[in-house]
């Protein structure tokens, strides 16, 4: 009984990796391929909107996905950690409050990264605003544009968080007296 709290309690411990947010660029490629593949197959307009709506359905997962675990990692930092990550991920859906949502959670998580990292100089509105625009030049103009911008805002963040990871805290720092 004891080993088995044990373990359970390790597997508890164990902080999850950084999202490889690099992943949508191929995501990007292949919604690009996808579009450039419609002047020269012999699809119908329908296949190819399918094949678009698809592949924009895979971005936004894998986009969302990579989200929760940031917010994953920063709770497991520290417990007071105010965005959960299931809150993270719904508020990207909710219509019209999502564009509000787009700038607080960046500009909060950066605010945590700088709280244990004054050497981080992002600042939280450059990861919001790609976000912003990345969503709307998705929904609007190219879904392999926006994404492209989604996963460089993504990457931005990850950045910054495996610094912050790299860096030993600064309770672990020991004055010698001598």
């Amino acid at each position: 009984m004891f080993r088995a709290n044990a373990s359970h309690k390790v597997r508890e411990s164990v902080m999850p990796g950084l999202p490889k947010f690099w992943v949508g660029y191929v995501f990007s490629a292949v919604f690009f391929i996808v579009a450039l593949s419609a002047h020269t197959v012999t699809l119908s307009p329908n296949e190819i909107s399918a094949a678009n709506q698809g592949i924009g359905l895979l971005c936004l997962g894998y986009w969302l996905g990579g989200v929760v675990r940031l917010h994953e990692i920063c709770l497991r930092l520290d417990a007071k950690y105010p965005i959960r990550p299931s809150r993270a991920f719904w508020f990207h859906l909710i219509p019209f409050f999502m564009f509000y949502w787009f700038f607080k959670w960046p500009i909060t998580m950066v605010q945590f990264i700088k709280g244990r990292n004054p050497k981080c100089k992002l600042s939280g509105w450059v990861p919001g605003s790609l976000i912003t625009l990345g969503f709307i030049i998705a929904w609007r103009v190219d879904g392999a544009i926006g994404y492209m911008m989604l996963v460089f805002a993504g990457q931005l963040l990850t950045k910054e968080l495996r610094t912050l990871l790299a860096t030993p805290p600064a309770s672990s720092v020991h004055l010698k007296v001598g």
